[in-house]
């Protein structure tokens, strides 16, 4: 009977015999048949040695090369993918027909009601207006006595949210006027 049986622990693995550990094997580690466990250059299941011997040479590069290329060629596409959506009108297509969506947080309600408080509390009238990409109005309201501004996009839903607002509106024509330098 082997002496070292009636020491160990009965859930301890049986020793084992000496010589080479299995190949892909870590040191002080159980092969556990994963990827991590092959050596470099050893193939999976695909094509590769029964015996789990590397393969090498010619096979191993073209195997290697063909996984990078698709790789790359999948990295290229979603970038591609992802810029067109992100940003249609840099992507050279055409734009996707998609409702305009306000920007999380924006102060928006009812077309009619905006307008109102804009005419209201700051005196702001429209100035000039915008179709943007077919589907939203973009609004100017300002105000000559106040010098206010407002800018509004419009959704064909009735919704109207506020875009950028600010102070010393001044009105074309009278900036032009008055730029220093200005010959007339």
């Amino acid at each position: 009977m082997d002496r070292d049986a009636d020491t160990r622990p009965a859930s301890s693995p049986a020793p084992r015999p000496a010589g080479r550990p299995p190949v892909g094997a870590a040191v002080g580690r159980p092969a556990t048949g994963l990827a991590a466990d092959r050596p470099v250059g050893a193939s999976s299941e695909k094509g590769g040695s029964a015996e789990g011997r590397p393969v090498v040479g010619r096979r191993a590069a073209r195997e290697r090369g063909a996984r990078g290329r698709r790789g790359a060629s999948r990295l290229v596409l979603a970038l591609t993918a992802a810029l067109g959506w992100a940003a249609p009108g840099l992507s050279g297509g055409p734009a996707l027909a998609q409702a305009p969506v306000p920007v999380q947080g924006a102060t928006c309600g009812a077309r009619a009601e905006v307008v109102s408080r804009l005419k209201a509390k700051y005196g702001e009238t429209r100035r000039g207006y915008g179709l943007q990409r077919g589907q939203a109005v973009v609004e100017i309201y300002a105000s000559s006595e106040t010098g206010s501004w407002t800018i509004i996009m419009s959704m064909p839903n009735g919704l109207a949210c506020l875009v950028a607002a600010g102070e010393n509106w001044a009105a074309p024509g009278a900036e032009a006027a008055e730029a220093p330098g200005d010959p007339a």
